[in-house]
């Protein structure tokens, strides 16, 4: 089980993940309300997540917390840059796939954060 406080670094970003894949289903997303989460989830992950060490992973889990977090580190940059596709792509069909390609990748780290928010949640403590 994740330290509390590594926990509820995980949990503030995935509430704010939450929020931008709400924004993203909307039928026409709004690109400045979009930008302005991005900026958030940015601060959060430069002053919560990134500054974690695997010394605050629990000794039986460091090697499987490093491999999450690294793919969270991965998936966040690449999510950015299709961010930064979609917005300004010209073509509605591109700008189509751009949305398609935003939306998996954000599954996938939403997927990652449940995993490290939840480590406790199996195990019924706190």
């Amino acid at each position: 089980m994740l330290p509390k406080s590594v926990r509820q670094a995980y949990h503030s970003l995935l509430k704010t993940l939450l929020i931008l894949q709400q924004h993203l289903e909307a039928k026409e997303p709004d690109v400045t309300g979009l930008q302005a989460i991005f900026e958030e989830i940015e601060q959060i992950f430069a002053a919560k997540i990134l500054p974690l060490t695997s010394l605050e992973a629990p000794l039986e889990l460091p090697e499987r917390w490093q491999s999450i977090q690294t793919e969270i580190h991965r998936d966040w940059r690449l999510l950015r840059t299709d961010f930064l596709f979609w917005r300004t792509s010209s073509q509605r069909a591109t700008a189509k796939t751009r949305l398609t390609l935003l939306k998996s990748r954000l599954a996938r780290l939403i997927d990652y954060c449940q995993i490290l928010d939840g480590e406790d949640k199996n195990t019924g403590v706190d």
